[in-house]
């Protein structure tokens, strides 16, 4: 079996439909479609590759894809958008490839039947222990949104502690560089 992404449309309410699909061939999975009444617009193979074995070492996600990340998927989730077509229109939206090939694997990973959480624990080097675990007890009390809202705002306020830290480093640093250079000189 091959795997697909298609676009069809349905005459009768002109609703269009994204979705991936599994067939054998191309024309076994149009006629499915047509089966259903759908009129296709495009199919198209996905490659059977290991998403994960396109990620490159070295690549990181910012603070700020991870703020970015959280806060969409939050807003998207309130507005009643199901996980997996979140996660695609998130992905269209960023231009660290990184971050999108992640996004590709987790919505790949819940598409198969895993939870979020366990989608995001194939990343420890980039999503600790503590952002799974609150991703994971949103899921279990059933209020994922609000803790992804709750959870966006928590690393907004590591990343403003860490610019703080760091500015507040800054100047002793420059300081001891100028007195330095005019005993040196």
């Amino acid at each position: 079996m091959k795997k697909f992404k298609y676009v069809a449309v349905n005459p009768k309410d002109d609703q269009v439909t994204r979705k991936d699909g599994t067939a054998s061939s191309r024309q076994e999975l149009g006629s499915l479609l047509k089966s259903q009444d759908l009129d296709v617009v495009m199919i198209e193979e996905i490659e059977a590759e290991n998403i994960l074995a396109k990620i490159k070492f070295g690549q990181k996600i910012t603070r700020q894809d991870k703020i970015s990340l959280t806060n969409e998927l939050a807003i998207m989730l309130k507005a009643g958008i199901s996980i997996v077509d979140s996660l695609n229109i998130i992905k269209e939206g960023h231009k660290n490839k990184y971050l999108i090939e992640i996004i590709e694997s987790i919505k790949y990973s819940v598409q198969t039947g895993n939870s979020l959480s366990t989608a995001f624990k194939a990343y420890p080097k980039d999503f600790d222990p503590i952002f799974i675990a609150m991703i994971e007890a949103g899921e279990n009390s059933g209020k994922l949104a609000k803790t992804l809202t709750e959870l966006s705002s928590e690393i907004k306020r590591d990343d403003r502690l860490v610019k703080d830290v760091t500015g507040a480093m800054i100047y002793p640093a420059i300081i001891t560089c100028e007195v330095s250079v005019f005993h040196a000189g």
